[in-house]
């Protein structure tokens, strides 16, 4: 019984051995996946920070610009008002202007109303006084 027992423990030490050298393998294979796992998490850690570092720039960048914008927007919203109110008082100046027109072509249209219907009631005057004209000479009987 010994030697069956001996060749039992021989044969339960050696499939022991083959599933440690099975082990090893695949604790290698993890190991080296890890290792490949741990590069790329390096790579990416870098390309990360990378991306930061550039985002950052273009916050500036847009912080930047967008100053400009609002330095621009506030230029544009002086000129525009500035040009308005220039705008606006040339029109009130024309409106002036042409009111004080209207108001002197009206006074100067009104004299040569008068004056036609003056000549016209003088006209009227003098056919009338020129047609008895001749009664009153005694021209005609």
């Amino acid at each position: 019984m010994a030697q069956e027992e001996l060749q039992e423990l021989k044969y339960e030490v050696n499939l022991l051995k083959s599933k440690v050298d099975t082990s090893g393998r695949q604790i290698d294979l993890l190991l080296q996946k890890l290792d490949t796992t741990a590069d790329k998490l390096v790579d990416l850690t870098v390309t990360i920070t990378r991306l930061c570092t550039l985002q950052e720039q273009q916050d500036k960048e847009d912080q930047v610009v967008r100053e400009e914008i609002k330095t621009l927007h506030k230029r544009v919203s002086v000129e525009i008002e500035d040009s308005e109110t220039r705008v606006t008082d040339q029109i009130k100046q024309l409106r002036e202007e042409n009111t004080s027109q209207h108001h002197e072509f009206n006074q100067r249209l009104r004299l040569v109303e008068n004056l036609r219907w003056l000549v016209m009631g003088g006209a009227i005057v003098l056919g009338v006084v020129l047609s008895h004209l001749p009664k009153w000479m005694g021209w005609i009987d």
